[in-house]
């Protein structure tokens, strides 16, 4: 299914949020937005584009983000607590100190993704892609659901971190339908 992008800028974004508006999806957003100390809760983002987009700070707690494009983007300290970012895509992006508690990232996309101080407490991370993504000083990994069914190429990891995703990988039991 093709996206059908309808084209908001901050200005507009931020109005529609004070009128109400919950649904953005399919929202292509081509500016950049400083929503540090904005809580934007429980927004429905699915398929939105935020390539090449900078928020800074700021909480979507609770958003259903689904397919969401965040590809080169600035998204440092950003709050994705309790959010749906299943098959989200952070190709290039930096979320550094980000916060993921409780989030659902199974099948997302941490391509090249500088992660450094982000945290996954309880984020479920089975079939997560984090190819070379920058992991150092990453907290709660180990408190992540699904860990060990993360694939984790090339990434970049300290030496603890590193004995966590490996302890979880030994740890996993296979999944199988049994007919």
């Amino acid at each position: 299914m093709q996206k059908v992008a309808k084209q908001v800028g901050k200005e507009e974004f931020l109005r529609q949020i004070n009128v109400g508006r919950k649904d953005f999806s399919k929202t292509d957003f081509q500016v950049s937005m400083n929503l540090k100390g904005l809580a934007l809760k429980n927004l429905d983002m699915r398929d939105v584009s935020l390539i090449e987009s900078k928020i800074t700070g700021g909480a979507l707690d609770g958003s259903y983000m689904r397919d969401a494009e965040f590809n080169r983007s600035a998204l440092n300290g950003v709050k994705f607590e309790k959010t749906d970012l299943r098959g989200a895509n952070f190709e290039d992006a930096e979320a550094k100190d980000a916060l993921f508690k409780n989030s659902y990232l199974c099948n997302t996309y941490f391509n090249r993704t500088k992660l450094n101080g982000s945290d996954f407490d309880g984020a479920f991370l089975g079939g997560t892609y984090f190819l070379g993504a920058d992991l150092r000083g990453v907290k709660n990994l180990e408190k992540a659901h699904m860990l060990g069914y993360a694939i984790f190429i090339n990434a970049i990891v300290e030496k603890d971190v590193k004995e966590v995703i490996e302890q979880a990988m030994r740890n996993r039991k296979p999944m199988f339908i049994e007919l």
